[in-house]
């Protein structure tokens, strides 16, 4: 029995769901009972003859009523003049029909559809049941579209407590885009699989990270890459994704109280995120300015379009949630105007265009002909109804409904996890202050099984607090196994106080409240990334390591990637690196033909009987993480990252990774440098 499951709906509409829903098909399609005459369907341009139609069936008229939900989900074919060929299920009286105009194919392998555009029977303001008999008229003129939204996680939760949550945060998030885009769009099928499987088709990917901020590639969604102009700038859009930590609370990615996903915040962010991936919006909580008349940005300062209030006061519920999601349920439109805080954002100088305006093209964009979305006119503030399209949520497309309990998992049994809590201590005494001045990274190596791919994967920083002579904090480790073990990387750079240096340790992962001590590295490493790009594509990935001790054995480099199915152990990703000077080693690691090297991943530099040393790393090529107090993409130190604005040649991407240099650490530098290198 696969070891954990939600309530309603477990883990699976992709994987192995085929022969499990063909079947509950069967029982509802089969001996219908209780025959409804004269049911004929049309739309705006008379009958809909011969085609095929999704209806949500009800008992009685109360839409939204938890004690009126749907009693089937039924795929019927009218004939040539629109009636329906087939009689309903007894109990079926009223209807919410769905008419299928579009379906759009995904760029990730496996993925299924990346979502379906419906016509149908309902206005979002006024979302009637229409009774099942006579005419019923489904239009595009009330379009929906419904997302299949596909979500992997890096590990295996303990139990079904977590997967739960971010169900029910999805539902919510649903609801949001739903309100947000005046009742066009929303979530429909969701796949939730754990321990990195189904990575490569998600579009939510979630980091074991405890200390990651959201982040999208703008304009993910799309099947190929797609070149735009957007009327101010040519914009290349690529097949992407949405990454996400472990929780996020507008602050943190560890508070597992305020921050799980069915909590306001977060799954508000999670609506925010998907406008980036899926609308092709970007952020307008920073402007960039002119400041010396060069027709140049010369840096991003905090702004909200919309929202004068802040940072001092609360963002209106009117305002943009492009701007500040966690108050804000409406896009900037016409109706707001051309106010002077949204014409210097993101939105703006890569658009030219408000939200409406860009969704208004959202189909162009895509170099999809027909276009669905309805500019509201006026904007609609408080009416929009999620109901019934909350009843598609969370379900395959046009199938009878599953019942409690039952489940599709993925065709796999992961072994026992469990979740603990280490706590963290370094060799030595020490003072607050100089506690403080560690900055710890923590990882995880695993093999679930003896044929599995392995995995290393990032769990993040400290929590808690400095407890002087030798107390660094604690970290809770997600989805352990026995034989896992545990890197702790610590750098600590020079001041006119102290002297820098790295500290490390390697561990068997074991039970909880184990403290764990690292020791100083004698190891006085430094690695640098250099990237190549065939166009946009990032193909080459060049590893130069330096190491002033002697290494009696050629060190080895591996790429590492969260999935499941690859994780460490692609040959292309394994190099031995060559001595290519009197203290330095590189290798190179080129993606195979036609592909792409991945957008994240971790590297692992071993260098047998001498030390380790990994780092993860990240390819921009969208907006910067959302935060809530709008400074995105600030990270950990007073540098920003801005890869919506145009850079000269071929640079025009972004990779970061905690910096590895050596040399950094053991000088004495005026600032101190707090984890941040980009290399264009």
């Amino acid at each position: 029995m696969f070891p954990w499951r939600i309530k309603y709906f477990v883990l699976a509409v992709v994987l192995g769901f085929t022969l499990l829903t063909t079947w509950l098909y069967g029982l509802a399609a089969a001996d219908p009972v209780g025959s409804v005459g004269g049911l004929i369907f049309e739309d705006e341009n008379g009958p809909l003859a011969n085609e095929s139609l999704r209806l949500l069936c009800y008992a009685d008229d109360e839409v939204g009523d938890p004690d009126n939900p749907p009693i089937a989900d039924l795929l019927i074919q009218t004939d040539a003049s629109g009636a329906a060929r087939r009689n309903l299920p007894a109990g079926c009286l009223y209807l919410a029909a769905l008419h299928l105009r579009h379906q759009q194919p995904s760029g990730k392998p496996g993925h299924g559809p990346a979502y379906w555009v419906y016509a149908t029977s309902w206005s979002p303001q006024s979302p009637n049941l229409q009774p099942a008999a006579g005419t019923i008229t489904v239009t595009i003129n009330h379009p929906l579209v419904l997302f299949n939204v596909v979500a992997s996680l890096t590990w295996q939760p303990t139990d079904g407590g977590y997967a739960a949550d971010l169900y029910e945060g999805l539902k919510h998030a649903s609801e949001y885009l739903y309100d947000l885009t005046d009742g066009q769009m929303a979530f429909g099928p969701v796949t939730i699989l754990p321990g990195g499987h189904g990575w490569e088709m998600a579009d939510l990917r979630f980091l074991a990270a405890n200390d990651y901020r959201p982040s999208a590639y703008v304009g993910g969604l799309v099947a190929s890459p797609i070149q735009y102009t957007a009327g101010v700038t040519d914009t290349l859009y690529r097949p992407g994704q949405v990454y996400l930590g472990r929780y996020w609370d507008g602050y943190s990615a560890s508070n597992a109280w305020t921050g799980s996903w069915s909590q306001e915040a977060a799954y508000r962010t999670i609506g925010h995120e998907w406008g980036h991936y899926a609308l092709f919006l970007y952020d307008e909580y920073q402007q960039s300015l002119d400041l010396d008349g060069d027709d140049q940005p010369d840096g991003k300062y905090e702004n909200y379009c919309l929202c004068n209030e802040l940072p001092y006061g609360l963002c209106p519920a009117d305002a943009s949630a492009m701007a500040y999601h966690y108050t804000a349920s409406e896009f900037w439109h016409d109706e707001h105007g051309n106010p002077l805080s949204c014409r210097a954002t993101d939105q703006m100088r890569v658009h030219g265009r408000n939200d409406w305006q860009t969704l208004a093209v959202w189909s162009d964009i895509q170099g999809v002909s027909e276009a669905w979305l309805q500019l509201p006119t006026p904007l609609d503030y408080d009416t929009i109804q999620s109901y019934p399209a909350a009843d598609l949520f969370g379900r395959p497309v046009g199938l009878a409904y599953l019942p409690l309990g039952a489940h599709a998992g993925p065709p796999y049994l992961p072994a026992p996890v469990y979740t603990t809590t280490v706590g963290l201590a370094v060799d030595g005494s020490f003072n607050l202050d100089e506690l403080r001045s560690f900055l710890v990274q923590v990882y995880t190596s695993k093999q679930a099984t003896p044929s599995a791919a392995p995995q290393m994967l990032y769990q993040g920083g400290l929590e808690g607090f400095w407890t002087p002579p030798d107390g660094l904090g604690e970290i809770t480790l997600l989805g352990l196994q026995a034989n896992d073990e545990v890197y702790v990387q610590a750098d600590r750079y020079t001041t006119a106080d102290w002297d820098g240096g790295r500290y490390s340790g390697r561990f068997d992962a074991s039970g909880d409240n184990e403290t764990l001590v690292i020791t100083e590295d004698t190891w006085p490493t430094s690695l640098n990334v250099g990237y190549a790009l065939e166009g946009p594509v990032l193909t080459t990935m060049v590893i130069t390591l330096t190491s002033p001790v002697d290494l009696p054995t050629a060190p080895t480099v591996q790429l590492c990637v969260p999935s499941a199915e690859v994780g460490c152990a692609d040959d292309n990703w394994q190099q031995t690196l060559s001595h290519t000077g009197a203290i330095t080693w590189t290798a190179t690691i080129v993606a195979p033909p036609n592909t792409e090297l991945p957008h994240y991943g971790l590297l692992h530099i071993e260098a047998p009987g001498v030390g380790n040393l990994l780092r993860w790393f990240q390819a921009a090529g969208g907006v910067g993480p959302g935060h809530i107090d709008g400074d995105a993409p600030l990270r950990d130190g007073p540098i920003i990252v801005d890869p919506a604005a145009a850079l000269p040649g071929e640079h025009s991407r972004v990779i970061t990774m905690p910096a590895a240099d050596y040399a950094a650490l053991t000088a004495t530098l005026p600032v101190t440098v707090s984890g941040l290198v980009a290399s264009p």
